[in-house]
């Protein structure tokens, strides 16, 4: 078992040290754009119709690569073909090749994140789209999960462009996943790409005619995944699902069709054979072109209502389960905010399918899908690559010109974390908690009511370790072996994790507040920004043991006075030893 986990080891240590390479050595192709979907679990909505886009004479110079796990490709590449798609390089999402493309690419396309160890590097572009407005709260929002955002935040920092369809979505993102002050993407306040097939008067009755279903009421559901997405209960979702669809099967008249689309996370386990007007959804057509073509939508919690809301047509809330299912997942509205009508059972159900529209949404398409339009993917592609001026609003998001102060913890419990917060004044400055959200996995809630204080930044990995750095880290704090080579390898090595834990993000000042974790006092003595860490009786003790160096930190705060003799004899700078009243003072100035 040792040996096993050591070859694993060594394994990523060197698949880190190719990224390391690609990183600093890769040249950029400026022609070479990389497309990303669910990180590489399809091939759907806002990047499917990029893609189209790009497949247009315009962008024939140009070389697309989309990441796709392998055992899609057969399927993708005959949906593509369809659209008459063909010039895509597909690439296996997560080998060395799907990474020296990531960092050779000029222009980077996701609508999700991009991964752990990924680092945007300079000159490329980088547009996140997400997969959509959100009714389910996320990042800070979710007082149950909140600890998870980190890499979904570092994404959105890193990016250039983060497309906004609606007020209503820029706002809940921006504050969700806490990026004023942080990050220096452009608003991009423009349609999603995947909504403008509903704005295409001829698509549906082109596509009705071409399955021959002209005759039809075409209905189509789409429910969402329950549960935590770490956790599925993919079973007990598909038995839920076949108990309803079995009554509607029933009820459903000669002229009407029913097409079921479960989320992609949930693998669907049904047997359509067994139903006379219910059928899986067609794997030939891209979803939204299909979904367009549709006279009614039967969905839950599902965002795809913000978007099918765009075709004016019928939409109903199938919230069978909703006391439970929100009780584990929360929402920024309740559904009683919403102008469709909700049903908790089938015959209610069908009672709804068999009634026109019979609500007003124009309220809710003006907040909503205020940006939505027919040539969205154009007016994107044209902007970012052909470099073409065109009409889409683009806005900064919002600074408030103070300065930025990073603290660290690795508890939320800490006694020193405690003591900072009941004195310090959190409004002269913009302070941003850090800690590795493996440690406050288990403290959820505290960290939720921390986040009305001021926000954070979770390490969301360890530490990205080369075979290089492995031996460095090695020599100097097991062998006490120093030279200017082994220097020199450990300051890039935590200059890299900080590049990729805080991307373009700029900290006036960094506070160590819990000393106990070695290659985190490290890391942080890197930073280039003036560095302050907490000295208190444990990191003494550690401090005599291990081999670690405060000398690159500017200044050391006492908790106790009775800690400064000791304190002197790991950092001798008795002019830069300051006790916690002073320097919360000066903080506050």
């Amino acid at each position: 078992m040792k040996l096993k986990k050591l070859k694993k080891k060594f394994h990523l240590y060197r698949k880190n040290a190719v990224l390391d390479n690609y990183y600093t050595d890769l040249p950029l192709e400026e022609n070479l754009i990389f497309i990303e979907s669910k990180n590489g679990n399809d091939i759907a909505g806002n990047i499917f119709y990029i893609l189209k886009e790009l497949s247009k004479k315009e962008y024939s110079t140009y070389k697309v690569v989309i990441s796709l796990k392998s055992k899609l490709w057969d399927t993708k590449r005959v949906l593509l073909g369809n659209y008459g798609i063909f010039n895509i390089i597909f690439t296996e999402t997560g080998t060395l090749e799907y990474y020296k493309y990531l960092y050779s690419a000029h222009y980077l396309f996701s609508d999700a994140t991009l991964p752990p160890a990924f680092v945007k590097k300079k000159g490329q572009i980088y547009l996140n789209t997400w997969h959509g407005t959100p009714l389910k709260k996320l990042g800070k929002a979710n007082a149950k999960r909140g600890y998870g955002l980190g890499n979904v935040q570092r994404n959105f920092v890193m990016a250039d462009y983060l497309l906004y369809p609606n007020p209503f979505m820029q706002k809940t993102m921006i504050s969700s996943f806490m990026l004023e002050n942080l990050s220096k993407a452009m608003i991009m306040n423009e349609g999603y790409p995947r909504n403008s097939i509903f704005f295409d008067k001829n698509a549906v009755a082109s596509l009705k005619s071409e399955m021959g279903i002209e005759d039809k009421q075409v209905i189509v559901y789409m429910p969402t995944w329950r549960g935590i997405y770490s956790d599925l209960d993919i079973k007990g979702q598909n038995q839920a699902v076949k108990k309803y669809l079995s009554k509607l099967d029933e009820l459903l008249s000669e002229e009407q069709i029913l097409y079921v689309k479960l989320h992609t996370v949930v693998k669907d386990q049904i047997n359509y054979k067994e139903y006379n007007h219910i059928k899986p959804f067609p794997r030939d057509y891209e979803t939204y072109h299909f979904l367009n073509s549709a006279d009614c939508l039967i969905t839950d919690y599902s965002s795809v209502f913000f978007d099918y809301a765009c075709s004016g047509k019928k939409i109903i809330l199938f919230a069978y389960d909703e006391e439970e299912y929100l009780k584990t997942v929360g929402t920024y509205f309740s559904l009683d905010e919403l102008p469709f009508p909700q049903v908790y059972n089938v015959p209610d159900l069908i009672k709804e399918i068999n009634t026109s529209k019979n609500y007003e949404d124009t309220p809710f398409l003006e907040k909503f899908c205020k940006y939505d339009n027919l040539d969205a993917a154009k007016n994107i592609c044209e902007y970012l690559i052909l470099n073409k001026e065109n009409d889409i609003p683009l806005k900064n998001i919002k600074s408030n010109g103070k300065e930025n102060v990073l603290i660290y913890t690795n508890s939320l419990n800490d006694n020193s974390l405690k003591k900072f917060f009941n004195k310090a004044d959190f409004s002269k400055k913009n302070y941003f908690l850090t800690f590795r959200a493996s440690k406050v996995k288990d403290n959820a809630e505290r960290l939720y009511e921390i986040s009305h204080k001021l926000n954070y930044i979770p390490l969301h990995d360890n530490l990205t370790v080369t075979i290089q750095d492995a031996l460095a880290i090695k020599l100097f704090f097991k062998y006490n072996i120093s030279s200017n080579k082994i220097k020199k390898q450990l300051d890039r090595f935590y200059k890299r994790n900080l590049n990729k834990y805080y991307p373009s993000i700029d900290f006036d000042q960094i506070i160590h507040i819990t000393g106990h974790d070695k290659q985190i006092i490290n890391l942080f003595a890197r930073y280039p920004s003036q560095k302050t860490i907490f000295m208190h009786k444990d990191l003494i003790k550690k401090l005599k043991k291990e081999k670690i160096t405060l000398s690159y930190y500017d200044q050391v705060v006492l908790l106790k006075r009775n800690l400064l003799e000791p304190a002197l004899k790991v950092y001798p700078k008795k002019d830069k030893i300051i006790k916690l009243e002073d320097f919360i003072e000066k903080l506050s100035e």
